[in-house]
């Protein structure tokens, strides 16, 4: 008894070790066919730049770490990044056990999760983590997130989504339309040309940090329950609209929370939303 008692503690400590293992995988796919590529990470670093040519190139490094061998060679096979083809769009997205990928009816990518207590807890059997890193041609459109660690993008010209949960946003050196979205991080991006169209930032724990070139012509919306808005762009008050709904018993007037300025002439919004942090607009130098 006291032998078996023995290899049984012995076999526990050694399962309380863990397994641990990382591979890497390159993909090249050619996009000259398509309208849109998306990316949709979850735990894990992503870097994104911008390249001429219709090729694009992919680089992941997958880090796998459990508590067993058995559970291990099944992460293996059960954990890992793969791709659906929609229409004229790629998908790229993590395939696990623990969640379902879906796209809704506007062509955006979302994980539909089997436990509500986040993406990282004690019942989670295996800790994964993606390390991405894609070139992609800069005038595509993309739609890029991920929930955990830092997501960069630099010299993007085509329609840019991002979004992050945890941690930063970052987009340097950009000359198309943006939706940059952030919980927890800040959100700090370039522009090598002026937006023409309506671009939008929000975040509710960190800052937004701008910057744009001299010749800015927008209407800026600013809202922030406890940050100020600082901008080096000369500006001046904009009536911020009010939004009429007729109802039964007479019509409602509703007028936004959020402050309004033009810069130069007016023009596309640039619509910045945090909660506790401070906004920034201001000049490339």
């Amino acid at each position: 008894m006291k032998l078996i008692s023995t290899i049984t503690f012995l076999l526990l400590f050694l399962s309380s070790i863990g397994q641990s293992h990382t591979d890497k995988q390159e993909y090249t796919i050619d996009v000259k066919d398509l309208d849109a590529f998306h990316l949709y990470n979850r735990d894990g670093n992503v870097k994104v730049k911008g390249i001429s040519g219709q090729v694009a190139t992919m680089k992941v490094t997958r880090k796998l770490s459990t508590s067993s061998t058995r559970k291990l060679e099944e992460a293996k096979t059960e954990i890992r990044l793969d791709s659906i083809k929609e229409e004229n769009a790629i998908y790229y997205f993590i395939q696990s056990n623990e969640h379902t990928f879906r796209i809704d009816e506007d062509g955006i990518g979302y994980y539909n999760s089997c436990c509500n207590s986040g993406w990282r807890d004690d019942r989670r059997e295996v800790d994964y983590e993606f390390t991405i890193e894609l070139e992609i041609p800069k005038s595509m459109n993309l739609f890029v997130a991920t929930h955990r660690e830092d997501l960069e993008i630099e010299n993007f010209d085509g329609k840019l989504y991002a979004r992050n949960h945890h941690d930063d946003l970052t987009a340097k050196n950009l000359g198309g339309v943006v939706a940059l979205k952030t919980h927890h991080g800040d959100i700090t991006a370039s522009f090598t040309k002026n937006p023409s169209s309506d671009c939008s930032y929000k975040t509710h724990h960190g800052d937004i940090k701008i910057r744009y070139q001299d010749g800015l012509s927008s209407v800026a919306y600013f809202q922030s329950h406890h940050g100020s808005f600082f901008t080096d762009f000369d500006w001046s008050p904009q009536t911020v609209p009010v939004v009429k709904t007729n109802l039964k018993n007479g019509t409602r007037y509703k007028m936004s929370n959020r402050t309004a300025v033009k810069i130069g002439s007016g023009g596309p919004e640039q619509d910045f939303k945090t909660w506790h942090g401070d906004i920034y607009l201001l000049r490339n130098n």
